[in-house]
């Protein structure tokens, strides 16, 4: 897909330029700093310093300005972090009562999370998310540490991988803000080659539905090819979760072409400038609607995340080590142990 995508969605040399390029072209750097551009061009993920960069960069206040031996301080705490919170991942899946015998014989070979009690079925969601999180910074920030430490690229090179969770009340912001986005770029260019090829207009409400199922049916695609890490006969077990999630983002825009041709305003993300009186109640409304998006998005994922967490439980993929030793068990261990 990579290859695909050089070759006929884009034109990197004649296209792309980075913010050292200084307006210089390519042809005049020596063969190795043209080789090293072509691999930071093809393998940036966001495209973070370049012409191509998404409109989307999580701004994390902490980072800005930061030199380099600072932000490497940052990177080695942020490791500890997210090593901690996937070995607290690891250590739920396993040890969590009501997840220790799932899919064995004793408690049933085709179990599902969708069976579980709706909490229990919300702990297991949310800690599958969690370790995904966990894993994936543990590992930005590992590249990160290396990258920088050793002088390769600048620290404003390495932003946030994650947006806030406070803006995951609704699955569009989950997926557009909220989680991270290595692979919008290239989705991206995809949705909207597509569009201009039907001849659509950039802008209108066809284009906009068109680039967002396509945007998914890329990334089901690509992670699918990832599923192989589960096992050879599961690749393709998270097509169907993901091509699930524009119908949800449909369906909020939907309700929001309803709420404008009732009259209601959306207060969702814009504080209230009215005076103190009224700013009370416009604030309070504008926080129950988030309680009620927060609700909504908890509730779809719960009952979509199964079909991409029940193939992987089923192979066991919950039973595996993340890490061969368990920090928090070692402590535990050493502080109770006669």
């Amino acid at each position: 897909m990579k290859i695909f995508y050089l070759l006929f969605l884009v034109n990197p040399a004649r296209d792309w330029s980075h913010d050292s390029d200084a307006g210089k072209s390519i042809d005049s750097r020596p063969w190795w700093k043209r080789i090293y551009w072509c691999l930071c061009a093809a393998y940036t993920m966001r495209g973070v310093g370049w012409n191509y960069q998404i409109h989307i960069i999580p701004h994390h206040p902490a980072l800005h300005g930061l030199s380099r031996s600072k932000f490497c301080v940052y990177a080695l705490q942020n490791l500890f972090f997210n090593l901690l919170l996937a070995d607290l991942v690891q250590i739920i899946l396993q040890e969590a009562p009501f997840l220790r015998n799932f899919n064995s014989e004793l408690h049933g070979a085709n179990d599902s999370i969708g069976s579980l009690p709706y909490l229990q079925r919300v702990v297991c969601v949310a800690t599958w998310f969690l370790g995904g999180y966990a894993g994936i910074r543990f590992y930005y920030f590992t590249v990160a540490l290396v990258c920088v430490g050793l002088g390769v690229s600048d620290p404003q090179n390495w932003p946030e991988a994650f947006g806030s969770w406070k803006e995951a009340y609704s699955v569009r912001n989950f997926w557009g803000k909220t989680w991270h986005q290595f692979i919008r770029r290239v989705s991206s260019d995809r949705r909207r080659k597509l569009a201009e090829m039907i001849g659509v207009a950039p802008k209108s409400l066809i284009a906009a539905s068109i680039q967002i199922y396509v945007a998914f049916f890329v990334s089901a695609l690509m992670h699918s090819l990832g599923d192989y890490m589960v096992g050879r006969d599961y690749v393709g077990i998270s097509f169907r979760f993901f091509c699930l999630q524009p119908f949800a983002i449909t369906f909020e825009e939907l309700v929001k072409i309803t709420a404008l041709r009732l009259g209601l305003k959306n207060k969702l993300s814009k504080p209230s400038t009215l005076p103190a009186r009224g700013s009370t109640s416009a604030n309070a409304s504008a926080t129950v609607k988030r309680v009620v998006g927060y609700m909504w998005v908890v509730w779809w994922f719960t009952t979509t995340a199964p079909f991409l967490i029940d193939p992987a439980m089923q192979a066991g993929f919950h039973r595996e080590l993340i890490f061969p030793r368990s920090p928090i068990r070692s402590v535990v261990n050493v502080l109770f142990s006669e």
